[in-house]
């Protein structure tokens, strides 16, 4: 094996994309000490994403004062690469670092101040990670501090959360044309549920969001108050559009109000990389993730991977934290090998600590088969 790419989503809780690259390097060098190995740090619009993007193209951080979704005041960072600004809503609003979890009380708005001083960069494209967001305000937030006027029955202006968002009576969106005239919007989105409704962001989410299974049909008639209100401001109903339930409605914030487009996030960032210009005399690509499921084929890293080297005619190998039984019919439609790094019956806090050195392992193991493969080609 003279070359092959690392490009892994990280394990969930254990190790990052960055650790991943690290360690895969450390395998390589110890099994096939002249291979060229390419690292290239991936997500696919959650946590992680901008720093992603920025680990991989030339730019600038940017960091602002936000607000997170309690609106208390934090720092917030997004990245610029030639006129395009990269950005997680999780920077501002990420469930597992939020406070008080309440989708009927939490804010979008930080992330809005993030767009806000992109497009007062002259910031010609936007692109934003909608995963891991404690929110449900159906964008409300985010639209607010791009100065659009949401006005209540005693024609007062207020910032809507997920909970009073059926206090809305009208919307004024003159001010929020010429602000993003002529700004491209993606979201990065491998979520397809509606806003509304049994699928939709609040009955689907809202739950690990902090509300109750009483509040999540709550929420739900809130949003869906908020979207008639919208219909009647004269919008158009994206209200079915595949993902305009990510983040609580941040997607359908992006497309209706921002003339926005959805898009599978791997699919944003291999874009991005120009990944398959990189693909020349490529023997394997290895890629992963924390599990790999029935849905692994369904649009995530590992899929996106896939596709593009299966234009190439590529290998690919998966390394990943764990497998469930059903992806053995996954061989053979792209991916070649999955290969999983746990050792033994153990649960996830004991797993973690050994987490690096179960993936160093298991990467050197399958360098070794490679290479042992290699032989008995040569030699029959």
């Amino acid at each position: 094996m003279k070359k092959c790419i690392i490009i892994s989503d990280s394990f969930k809780g254990t190790l990052s994309t960055f650790d991943i690259i690290d360690l895969f390097k450390e395998g390589v060098k110890d099994v096939f000490p002249s291979c060229t190995v390419e690292g290239f740090p991936i997500a696919d619009g959650g946590e992680g994403t901008m720093e992603a993007f920025s680990a991989s193209l030339e730019g600038n951080k940017i960091t602002i004062d936000s607000v997170d979704s309690n609106f208390n005041p934090i720092k917030a960072t997004y990245f610029i690469s030639n006129s395009t600004a990269y950005m997680d809503v999780a920077t501002c609003i990420y469930l597992a670092s939020t406070k008080n979890k309440d989708p009927k009380i939490t804010t979008s708005y930080g992330v809005g101040l993030m767009i806000k001083d992109a497009i007062e960069r002259r910031c010609k494209k936007i692109i934003i990670g909608l995963g891991g967001s404690s929110t449900n305000d159906g964008g409300a937030g985010l639209l607010s501090a791009l100065g659009v006027k949401f006005i209540n029955k005693n024609n007062e202006i207020f910032i809507p959360t997920g909970g009073t968002l059926d206090q809305i009576t009208s919307i004024e969106t003159n001010k929020l044309k010429d602000t993003i005239k002529d700004i491209e919007f993606i979201g990065m989105c491998d979520v397809t549920n509606p806003l509304l409704f049994e699928n939709g962001a609040s009955r689907i989410y809202s739950k690990q969001k902090g509300a109750t299974e009483e509040e999540t049909f709550i929420l739900d008639n809130k949003m869906n108050s908020y979207h008639k209100v919208v219909l009647k401001e004269g919008f158009k109903d994206y209200s079915k559009h595949p993902g305009s339930g990510a983040a609580g409605g941040i997607g359908y914030a992006l497309i209706t109000f921002l003339n926005g487009t959805l898009e599978k996030g791997i699919k944003v960032l291999l874009d991005a990389l120009e990944f398959e210009e990189k693909l020349d005399d490529v023997d394997v690509i290895f890629t992963g993730e924390g599990n790999i499921d029935s849905q692994t084929l369904n649009g995530k890293v590992v899929d996106g991977i896939r596709e593009v080297a299966s234009l190439h005619n590529i290998p690919v190998v998966v390394i990943a934290g764990g497998a469930d039984l059903d992806t053995e019919k996954i061989i053979g439609n792209g991916i070649d090998a999955i290969i999983t790094t746990s050792r033994k019956l153990m649960d996830f806090k004991e797993i973690k600590p050994y987490s690096k050195e179960f993936y160093l392992t298991t990467v050197k193991n399958t360098l070794r088969l490679i290479k042992l493969g290699m032989k008995i080609k040569r030699d029959s």
